[in-house]
């Protein structure tokens, strides 16, 4: 009897398939118990991200990746794309005609730009980069406030831990950076009165949250303290300060007949530095939802609520009655406020419903005066009004077309275009649709799904399926001009609301399976050909990518995952951020939870796992880099040496802004390029017009 060769006996998907050379990744000893349980650990040693061997294997790391791009075609071509379609511009805090805007991505260093009108060249205020000192990080901005005479901006950054901020002053007129700092401030937030502002900061001790004020000019160290909190939790601890600036409020813990409830305090401040702080309104701790001051009509506040509505509602009531009796001015509706303002006595509010933004302006009684609906699969934000404001501004942006910034006429209630589009490309060629899609637990989830505009859906697409990170009530539809040259050679786009929020409630394997569960619903419906599928997904939603490409290895084709979070056992000795929202191994009900859903401890040796693209970025603040470190060793030495597992490296720490587009453009380059090769796409036609 004859042998049978032994290449008859290799999958046919295997023939033609050179092998993946891998650097040699050590592998140690290491072992954990937990509880009983032996789990090893071999890839330890890369938590030390900074050790010399750690740096030797990332080089070796970057040299498959350099290779592995020789591999991609029409990257070229794509880079040639990406700088015809240019970056999403800023969205601007605008103030009597004066732009104010920094970029929005959070994780970059940023300058502070303004200028004098719409078509105004811009003119750099700062970069946060003058504020790094020794820090190895950029701090950034997280939020900025103009003084009501437009004569100074208060900003603050945060620095290493993302926990603490520092707020700077900026004088607009003379153009300069004032001297003095505000540092260890536990908020972002930053309320304007009259020559200062309020701010929250610990005590001494940092046991304690306390509110102080700091007029310009002087010394932060003889700020004046306002209130001490009685919660030490920023959940339960806050303040806003009324528009006219004659009210100051505050979110605090608070104890009535012995029993701790959650309290919104108020102080008029007509006789400021003196401040006679009186309770409002107290709610049980159980209580759903809260308040939250939109503003004041006089002595009478509008608030917005989510208590029995979750729509939520404007109810207005005196402070000295409390909320027992308040007057609702506009009712829940079917839509989400997402925002509201009062300006020229008209109240703004911003809905959104099924993936669409509205806006209804109301009159002080709750009249409907006039309702503007967006289109479908654009995010609307802004609208953030004062009330002697005669004119505020909105933002419009999606998937495919860049922001573009509106003025509305606060009296006249009619809107116009404040700048045209930078790029050169007709958006009336793509379409965005809002489906629904069941989650493991049979709950309605939204999915925005990009395309051609008419193309019908044949099975025969390939599919990018996205995951937002924390997406809210909507999905953020920011512009990419990834999206459109991804769309052009034929590809559809889908994006889901991860459900982040089901692990402190319905329980995790719900949330986790919301891109298994959302890809077989589109292959279903036929928009995609289930050979030609990838799922991408940072941070959370990377977690949620990673473990969807384990417990299902055969349904994905390429899956590319941004600093995702990988290995939920050991997360909370090198990155702490998520350990009160999803427990941690070190208790017993912790590691019983995570252990089901870490992909690094999922990784099965010889399983063909998807082509596979893990970013790491070094400027990151959300999650650290060694879960994209051990991941990606654990897929190279126990996954099939025939598919690439590539750890692709982002240094933008350090970098300008210019650099930072570069970078982006380069790592978006290389994203495209690696799901053409590993989803067989031909992009040769589209490349060749231009």
């Amino acid at each position: 009897m004859k042998k049978i060769s032994a290449l008859l006996l290799l999958p046919l998907a295997m023939l033609g398939q050179k092998p993946m050379e891998y650097p040699a990744t050590e592998k140690s000893n290491t072992t954990d118990d937990y509880f009983g349980a032996k789990i090893a650990d071999p890839y330890r040693w890369l938590e030390e991200v900074n050790s010399p061997k750690t740096i030797a294997w990332l080089e070796e790391q970057e040299k498959v990746a350099v290779k592995y791009s020789k591999k991609l075609a029409f990257t070229v071509g794509i880079n040639t794309r990406l700088q015809k379609y240019g970056a999403d511009v800023a969205t601007p805090l605008v103030k009597k005609g004066k732009y104010f805007f920094h970029t929005d991505d959070p994780e970059n260093p940023t300058t502070l730009y303004y200028r004098l009108s719409p078509d105004d060249a811009d003119k750099p205020a700062f970069t946060t980069d003058n504020f790094r000192g020794n820090a190895s990080r950029i701090p950034v901005i997280k939020q900025f406030e103009l003084s009501a005479d437009d004569r100074f901006v208060a900003f603050s950054i945060s620095h290493e831990d993302g926990n603490k901020f520092a707020i700077h002053t900026y004088n607009i007129d003379k153009q300069r950076m004032l001297p003095e700092v505000v540092e260890h401030a536990v908020s972002a937030s930053i309320g304007w009165h009259g020559n200062g502002f309020f701010y929250m900061k610990n005590d001494s001790a940092k046991t304690t949250i306390r509110l102080f004020y700091h007029k310009v000019g002087n010394d932060p160290r003889k700020d004046l303290p306002v209130y001490t909190f009685n919660s030490n939790d920023m959940a339960n601890a806050g303040f806003e300060v009324s528009n006219d600036e004659k009210y100051l409020v505050l979110h605090d813990l608070i104890k009535e007949n012995g029993e701790t409830l959650k309290g919104m305090l108020y102080a008029g401040l007509d006789m400021f530095p003196t401040v006679d702080i009186k309770p409002f309104i107290t709610t049980p701790l159980s209580t759903n939802g809260g308040y939250r001051l939109l503003d004041n009509i006089g002595n009478k506040f509008l608030l917005i609520t989510d208590i029995g509505s979750p729509a939520r509602r404007i109810v207005m009531s005196e402070p000295t009655r409390g909320i027992s009796q308040p007057r609702e001015i506009v009712k829940a509706y079917k839509n989400t406020l997402v925002n509201a303002s009062y300006s020229q006595g008209h109240i703004i509010c911003l809905y959104h419903l099924n993936g669409a933004f509205s806006t209804t302006v109301f009159d002080t009684t709750g009249k409907s005066l006039k309702t503007f609906n967006f289109p479908v699969g654009c995010t609307v934000r802004g609208f953030d009004a004062r009330y002697y404001d005669q004119q505020t501004y909105y933002y419009v942006s999606s998937f495919y077309f860049p922001t573009t910034v509106y003025k509305f006429d606060t009296e006249k209630l009619t809107s116009e275009p404040q700048a045209k589009s930078p790029i050169n490309f007709d958006p009336n060629k793509f379409e965005t649709k809002v489906l629904k899609y069941k989650t493991a637990d049979s709950l309605d989830a939204l999915l925005y799904l990009t395309c051609k505009k008419g193309m019908k859906p044949d099975g025969t697409a390939a599919l990018l399926l996205r995951g937002e990170e924390n997406p809210g009530n909507y999905i953020n539809t920011a512009y990419d001009p990834g999206n459109i040259i991804w769309i052009e050679n034929g590809g559809v786009l889908a994006v889901i609301a991860i459900q982040d929020k089901k692990w402190k409630t319905a329980g995790v394997k719900n949330g986790l399976s919301d891109f298994i569960m959302a890809a077989n619903y589109l292959s279903g419906q036929k928009y995609v050909n289930r050979d030609k599928m990838a799922i991408e997904g940072s941070c959370f939603a990377g977690w949620q990518a990673s473990l969807a490409m384990t417990q299902q290895p055969d349904l994905f084709k390429a899956v590319i995952t941004d600093m995702p979070l990988t290995d939920m056992l050991r997360y909370q000795h090198f990155h702490d951020v998520f350990s009160g929202a999803y427990g941690s191994s070190d208790h017993k009900e912790g590691f019983e939870k995570l252990g089901r859903y870490t992909p690094l401890q999922a990784i099965r040796k010889d399983v063909k796992y998807p082509a596979t693209l893990v970013i790491a970025d070094n400027s990151n603040h959300q999650a650290a880099i060694q879960h994209s470190y051990k991941f990606i060793a654990g897929l190279q030495e126990n996954g099939l040496n025939t598919m690439p597992y590539i750890l692709k490296q982002e240094k933008k720490a350090g970098q300008s802004a210019a650099d930072i587009l570069k970078t982006d453009q380069e790592s978006t380059a290389y994203k495209l390029g690696f799901l053409f090769k590993n989803l067989d796409i031909d992009a040769s036609a589209v490349f060749s017009e231009q």
